[in-house]
């Protein structure tokens, strides 16, 4: 037999190689994605063979509590409500168990091998540079199903002062940018494991042309979404005595830089905020005539074309938690709304400490919760598993309790004059959660 530590080991692999999978075939959609014998699809049978590999690895079912579960549980329970009551069809609810089944997967993992951390950035690394490369070489295939923007984000006719909006490996240009801006800063991290400077170098030059394939998108919430990001960190990141100066400092070059943006995109912007205001309304009216239990999982774009003139036709709402308010009500408009407020706060603190990878998901879940505001891109099962897997990524790196002590061997934020910058994160022990006795 092999020896109790190969065997885990083995476990923790087979996790590490699952997640890998699954957030490949979010970039590229490898996977087939119809089922291979009922609703057992190839991304179930690899996200249940990582699973396995927790079980062989040892985690335990409290390694897996996070200060996310309650809000989890209101999601899942009143999904599950909507859906029997309603007699919908079960897919989309299968769907969501699927990506929170994804989500436990990653926060065992973490828990487990925090290590691992750095081995799901080189998964986000790949899947980031595939999504760039498509979307670079769609800038001279000659082709523009979604039309042409100039630098100013404005529609305008396909020329010369203009480019071709790309779309990736995906079907639509914000979804496309969403998933950037969820996977460009975990492969970022992959950086932090390499010594020399010439590699250091290539990992943040793949980061950057996958941000330039998100810019090549023309999608003005995402880029609002990965610049609001990088403040928000900075701010975040600052230590308590210089804070205070950073926000003085950054309060007149924002001022500019808003008044800059508001001259060059503000018709743009208006002009969007105008289309989507057309699914708004007519969302908000069918939310007011159900607000129990909603319309049922995926049928808010349905149901809000039916509600509105017909002009134009929508897939969703334009707005995350508009999206769940009419789709499962105001209990799950609660529970999203928990889990955008409580992932915030929980990467915040991590990151407050000096942590990288909360780091990282601060700046993921920022970006695309600002770009959701008009948008719903995780509307789309690739972009959503992405989602689920920085919020996992967050989860795991604070203890369950929110009044709980700090991982152990967590990096420590060094607020003394004088003392040295952020201490390094080690591998093992700075994902660490303490344990109960017994």
């Amino acid at each position: 037999m092999l020896p109790r530590a190969t065997v885990g080991s083995l476990g923790v692999v087979a996790a590490v190689l699952a997640v890998s999978v699954l957030l490949l075939d979010a970039a590229a959609g490898l996977l087939p994605p119809d089922g291979l014998v009922g609703w057992v699809t190839a991304g179930r049978l690899v996200l249940a063979a990582g699973l396995l590999g927790l079980v062989v690895a040892g985690v335990r079912p409290r390694d897996l509590r996070t200060r996310l579960d309650a809000p989890v549980a209101l999601l899942v329970v009143v999904s599950t409500a909507t859906t029997v009551v309603g007699q919908h069809p079960t897919a989309p609810l299968r769907g969501l168990l699927t990506l929170v089944a994804t989500y436990y997967l990653v926060v065992g993992l973490l828990r487990r091998e925090p290590g691992a951390a750095r081995a799901l950035g080189l998964a986000a690394l790949a899947g980031l540079a595939l999504v760039a490369a498509a979307a670079l070489g769609q800038l001279d295939d000659g082709l523009a199903p979604f039309g042409c923007r100039t630098v100013t984000f404005a529609d305008a006719p396909c020329g010369p002062a203009s480019w071709p909006r790309t779309v990736g490996t995906f079907a639509n240009p914000n979804v496309m940018a969403a998933f950037v801006l969820l996977v460009a800063p975990l492969a970022a991290l992959v950086a932090g494991g390499i010594r020399e400077r010439t590699g250091r170098a290539v990992v943040a030059t793949l980061v950057g042309v996958g941000y330039l394939g998100m810019a090549t998108s023309a999608s003005r919430g995402a880029v609002l979404g990965a610049v609001l990001g990088a403040v928000v960190l900075l701010l975040v990141r600052a230590p308590a005595r210089r804070r205070g100066g950073r926000v003085v400092l950054l309060a007149p070059v924002l001022a500019l830089a808003a008044l800059a943006g508001v001259s060059a995109l503000g018709p743009a912007v208006l002009a969007s905020v105008e289309i989507r205001n057309q699914a708004w309304q007519p969302a908000l009216s069918v939310a007011a005539e159900d607000p129990l239990l909603g319309v049922g999982l995926g049928r808010a774009g349905v149901v809000v074309n039916a509600a509105g003139d017909g002009a134009l036709e929508y897939a969703h709402t334009h707005d995350l938690w508009l999206n769940w308010l009419v789709e499962t009500g105001v209990l799950g408009l609660l529970a999203v709304g928990l889990l955008t407020a409580g992932s915030l706060v929980t990467a915040a603190a991590a990151a407050r400490r000096g942590d990288p990878v909360a780091s990282a998901a601060l700046v993921a879940l920022v970006g695309v919760f600002a770009m959701s505001v008009a948008d719903h891109p995780a509307n789309t099962s690739r972009v959503a598993l992405a989602l689920w897997v920085v919020l996992a990524v967050a989860a795991a790196r604070e203890p369950a309790r929110w009044r709980g002590p700090a991982p152990a061997g967590a990096p420590v934020r060094q607020e003394t004059p004088g003392a040295a910058a952020d201490a390094p994160a080690p591998d093992r022990p700075a994902l660490a959660v303490p344990r109960r006795p017994g």
